[in-house]
């Protein structure tokens, strides 16, 4: 479930090429507006052209950078996993990256930032 979360994250999620947490790993997620939300058509150069509302499940760390028109890098963990996962809109397929690093192997924000610098170009 939470690879299908970020296929469709990759396939479509906003921001001025920096890194963005959509999910922060707790257990109270609400709705997201990715890109201005559902019906939003984002005028300037980004990868992602309409926006859309995001669901995030409960302990999902989920972050993305919108490298540039071409490139979208993704990364995410769960608070109660033990590894990462990263993929790239450049032929990328969403794969684990690594080991989390928190207690028990959990993962935190550290980790998804690890996971966006090996999701590649």
């Amino acid at each position: 479930m939470k690879k299908i979360a970020i296929i469709l994250l990759a396939l479509g999620a906003s921001s001025a090429f920096a890194q963005t947490t959509v999910c922060d790993g707790t257990s109270n997620q609400a709705k997201k507006q990715i890109a201005g939300g559902s019906g939003a058509v984002v005028a300037s150069p980004t990868f992602i052209r309409n926006g859309f509302d995001f669901n995030c499940s409960n302990n999902v760390h989920l972050a993305y950078n919108e490298v540039s028109a071409n490139l979208f890098i993704v990364g995410s963990g769960s608070a109660k996993g033990n590894q990462y996962f990263a993929g790239n809109s450049n032929g990328g397929a969403i794969s684990a990256k690594g080991t989390c690093t928190g207690t028990n192997q959990s993962c935190g924000t550290a980790d998804i930032t690890t996971a966006l610098s090996k999701a590649g170009s």
